[in-house]
């Protein structure tokens, strides 16, 4: 078991962490560690939920269930903390539901500072 736990981490240092107070950005940094190193842009989409699981947010049952609350309460705070203090910039986007006002994917343009 402890074996195979190797290949689920992500190898970054813990300075560029360090300075992140809100747990979600601390998820979203690790994912941020993941994109390709060779460019120093890049394009991510990811459905609404994919992006909920990823920063440890319940999908059902919470004060995060309309996407109002969770972007003002979860995604602006991150992004902005990210930004602030990482040495990655990211832009969001949100892709709404044809036909419908409701969020179905967020579009992130990430580049990296250096």
């Amino acid at each position: 078991f402890v074996l195979n736990l190797k290949g689920n981490f992500v190898k970054y240092g813990f300075v560029y962490v360090m300075p992140m107070k809100k747990k979600h950005s601390i998820r979203f940094q690790t994912f941020l560690a993941e994109a390709p190193k060779g460019r120093k842009e890049v394009e991510v989409s990811m459905k609404l939920n994919d992006m909920k699981r990823l920063l440890g947010v319940p999908l059902k049952g919470c004060s995060y269930d309309s996407f109002g609350m969770f972007n003002d309460r979860v995604l602006k705070p991150t992004v902005k903390e990210i930004n602030s203090k990482s040495f990655f910039t990211v832009d969001m986007g949100f892709m709404k539901k044809q036909g419908t006002k409701s969020v179905e994917s967020i579009l992130m343009y990430v580049r990296r500072d250096s």
